[in-house]
């Protein structure tokens, strides 16, 4: 699957999709719980770093694995809704490698590695955050049909 172009990276694709085992598990006649576990993907691309005297193009491999979420959906008179404190994510691993070869890039994957921990708390409060907002449109919507 291709994904559309992104600053200095072109070419991106997503190589691989591990699918997440996914249970929704009533709780109480007003919540509903969605736990997913398990899920990863695997992208590649070519980056491109360009200043005025240097200019280094490298191919370029993220992956993110054991990606876990758990949500309670809360069903009130106001629709649907998901609660800060009812979301919580985790993610086994992050990383972003040059695939190329040579010296030069091992000493790159080596600067990136530094940055697979910063990259996972990222993705981690991006998960809860664009949940709640997927929850709010769709309670919107929701609201509108009835």
């Amino acid at each position: 699957m291709r994904i559309p172009d992104s600053g200095p990276c072109k070419n991106l694709k997503i190589t691989s999709v591990t699918l997440p085992r996914s249970t929704l598990t009533l709780r109480g006649d007003k919540r509903l719980e969605w736990k997913i576990s398990g899920g990863g993907i695997v992208m590649t691309g070519t980056c491109r770093y360009k200043t005025w005297w240097l200019s280094i193009t490298r191919n370029l491999r993220a992956s993110v694995s054991n990606v876990s979420f758990k949500a309670a959906l809360v069903f009130g008179t106001g629709g649907v809704s998901l609660a800060d404190r009812d979301c919580s994510s985790s993610i086994g691993s992050a990383r972003v490698r040059i695939t190329n070869g040579g010296l030069v890039n091992w000493l790159l994957n080596k600067l990136l590695g530094l940055f697979d921990s910063k990259v996972k708390r990222i993705l981690n409060s991006a998960i809860c955050r664009e949940a709640k907002k997927a929850v709010a449109k769709a309670s919107s919507a929701l609201a509108k049909l009835g």
